[in-house]
């Protein structure tokens, strides 16, 4: 999940400066139910909390430090997260003010209660994993997001200060500045991983199953796409190998993925065809 993104701004917002460089190693956080549905109306929030007997997406995101100076109160941390826009010159940029003086090893800021309504952008995985570099083309706008569809919930850190291209603090490992998590954009309630594997499984035949090193699927396509992935996931909802099926037309198609460096356990495999997912479990031995 971790790879070298370039960055290409567009709008940025006028920041304040801090009053001198700070040393400090910036990591981005997101904690977020895995496969929760962002519906409208809807709020993340930082525990279990249902409205009206609607359960509410779980969330919290926000920056981290990791020292070894601390991030002084009223710094301003730049970042690039869902309620940002993206446009044809770049993805704008967010402030986050640090309410308090942030040590080496704490929270230097967190947002929840987050309205859904207020997500102007997702992430395209779908192109994350196919090795695309400019962060600014990775990001969906909300009028692009199609019901169903699985994307990320993102967080970008690029640094303190007032200049996106040369930040205040001095911050050692980028590596950690950017990550993750998936999540269902407008799908019903409540569907966790037992619940893709109830509604989804009867519409992808894996075999053999138990699998060794090469597993093989059959699915069965309703329509033509332009697109087709099918992405593997451990039981905590993590995605953690994807490959691309190109184009299909409708019918049945057969397809094999090579497995060798998965462990010993169950998984998910999951077919996105951008009009609908299916989902089937499988086990790996060896």
């Amino acid at each position: 999940m971790m790879k070298r993104i370039y960055l290409t701004l567009g709008a940025v917002v006028a920041l304040a400066t801090g009053a001198f460089a700070q040393h400090a190693d910036l990591t981005a956080l997101v904690d977020m139910t895995q496969y929760e549905c962002l519906n409208a109306g809807t709020t993340l929030y930082p525990s279990d909390t249902t409205i009206n007997g609607v359960d509410q997406p779980v969330g919290a995101f926000g920056v981290g430090n990791n020292g070894p100076d601390q991030i002084d109160a009223n710094s301003t941390i730049m970042m690039i997260m869902p309620i940002c826009n993206v446009s044809s010159t770049g993805a704008q940029v967010f402030p986050a003010t640090v309410s308090q003086d942030a040590p080496a090893g704490s929270v230097a800021t967190a947002l929840s209660y987050f309205p859904v309504d207020s997500i102007n952008t997702l992430l395209n995985i779908d192109s994350f994993n196919a090795g695309a570099n400019q962060f600014s083309s990775l990001l969906v706008p909300k009028n692009q997001l199609v019901d169903g569809q699985t994307y990320g919930f993102y967080v970008y850190v690029i640094g303190v200060g007032s200049d996106p291209n040369s930040p205040d603090n001095l911050d050692d490992s980028m590596q950690n500045n950017f990550y993750y998590v998936p999540v269902k954009w407008h799908c019903q309630p409540g569907t966790g991983i037992n619940e893709m594997i109830e509604e989804g499984a009867q519409h992808i035949a894996i075999f053999p199953n138990p699998a060794q090193n090469e597993l093989h699927f059959r699915y069965g396509f309703i329509k033509a796409t332009t697109q087709a992935t099918a992405r593997v996931i451990d039981m905590t909802g993590r995605v953690i190998m994807s490959q691309e099926l190109g184009q299909q037309q409708f019918g049945t198609k057969e397809f094999n993925m090579d497995i060798s460096s998965l462990s010993a356990g169950n998984y998910l495999l999951e077919i996105s065809t951008g009009y609908m997912n299916a989902v089937g479990k499988f086990t790996v031995q060896k």
